[in-house]
């Protein structure tokens, strides 16, 4: 018997819960905290959450884990007294778990900017500041050992397997927000400015660098699992807030970029298998409501959804969707399954006015398979496969 899917949703009332998903069924607990942006630690039965707690001349802003089922809560980090509570409105922190669930690292304000740092699973050692700046992103090597730091135009190799020496990549990394490793996990990918636009490269992790591909303008990109290919979403103008292009390049063949898609498009997701791409459109109203259009590896629409207006949160990851994607997956592990937040077109247009209540929305990546309207959920994200009891 397949065993039922574990998501988390922060609730409109700021609650954390959990569910259990067994087909049309789902059956939900109360964690007993008040927290935003759960992430699942992949090996291990438990949840990193951000928490705000009222206190006597301003807000105590700490990272915790939340254990389902018993709500037992362990403290992992905590913004330091001076510091601003959180980032931006709704996003204290941001956090990501390494591959074998043994780091968190969580990026949040310190005393001298925007800093990353590293935490054991356990809350045993003491805090290790990585790098601090702006903007600020990262990914884990395959293999838990590395984190690729990008902190302005600083793009940085933490090593966390050899107790924390760095090893500096380049100092003109630009045109892009976080970085990703090859397949082999022996080269960091990255983007440089070019003449004109901007220029793909691989860099390996013992020297020397090799140029992938010129691209028009600006990328978010991915790996698409269980292959050599990097796929891309491409802007000439990022500050319309949506793509012009998606193209995909096999990072073993010395071949130019492919035609997946043309945009609009304002974020993406493989699914784990890698035999499906879930993109959002933004409405051709121009109204704030987006579609999920599901594609086969050519880049044909397969499937799509009725347009829904995102939640606040479920925007925010959107807007930096090559970084969120790493930590709180819209995917079920065994890809039958895409979940979301927000509220539909009849729904109303803003919660904020009292005429709508942001809703957990699943949809079964399927054509012809409408949104099922859940429980209030401002935000969701649903365990990678593998994860155990304690």
């Amino acid at each position: 018997m397949t065993p039922p899917l574990q998501l988390a949703a922060v609730e409109p009332t700021g609650r954390l819960a959990t569910y259990s998903l067994a087909g049309e069924r789902r059956e939900r607990s109360d964690t007993g905290a008040n927290a935003l942006w759960p992430a699942w630690n992949p090996v291990h039965d438990l949840i990193a959450a951000s928490i705000l707690t009222p206190r006597a001349g301003g807000v105590r802003s700490t990272v915790e884990t939340v254990i389902p089922g018993t709500g037992a809560r362990t403290l992992l980090f905590e913004v330091p007294e001076g510091a601003p509570p959180v980032i931006a409105p709704r996003v204290p922190h941001y956090c990501m778990w390494s591959p074998d669930g043994e780091w968190l690292s969580v990026v949040a304000p310190g005393a001298d900017g925007l800093t990353l740092s590293l935490v054991r699973r356990d809350g045993s050692d003491s805090v290790t500041s990585v790098a601090v700046g702006a903007p600020l992103f990262a990914a884990w090597s395959g293999d838990s050992r590395l984190l690729a730091v990008h902190a302005g135009a600083e793009l940085v190799l933490f090593d966390v397997a050899a107790g924390g020496g760095q090893t500096s990549i380049s100092d003109r990394a630009a045109g892009f927000r976080t970085p990703a490793f090859s397949p082999r996990g022996d080269e960091l990918i990255f983007v440089v400015p070019g003449d004109p636009g901007a220029l793909l490269v691989a860099a390996g992790l013992q020297g020397g660098q090799r140029q992938l591909a010129r691209l028009p303008g600006a990328a978010a990109f991915m790996r698409r699992p269980g292959t050599t290919e990097l796929t891309l979403a491409v802007s000439q103008h990022p500050e319309g807030g949506a793509f012009d292009t998606i193209l995909n390049l096999d990072l073993e063949r010395s071949e130019k970029p492919r035609l997946l898609a043309r945009g609009p498009v304002a974020a993406m997701a493989w699914s784990p298998a890698g035999d499906r791409l879930a993109t959002f459109a933004p409405s051709h109203f121009a109204d704030g409501r987006f579609a999920i259009h599901l594609r086969d590896p050519d880049g044909r629409t397969v499937a799509a959804t009725e347009a829904f207006f995102p939640s606040v949160d479920t925007r925010t990851s959107l807007a930096f969707f090559d970084q969120y994607r790493l930590s709180h997956p819209g995917w079920s592990p065994d890809g039958s399954l895409f979940v979301s937040c927000g509220r539909l077109p009849g729904d109303g247009v803003s919660a904020s006015l009292g005429d709508a209540t942001d809703r957990l929305l699943v949809w079964k990546a399927s054509p012809r398979e409408p949104f099922v309207v859940a429980e209030p959920a401002e935000f969701a994200c649903l365990a990678p496969p593998g994860v155990a009891a304690e």
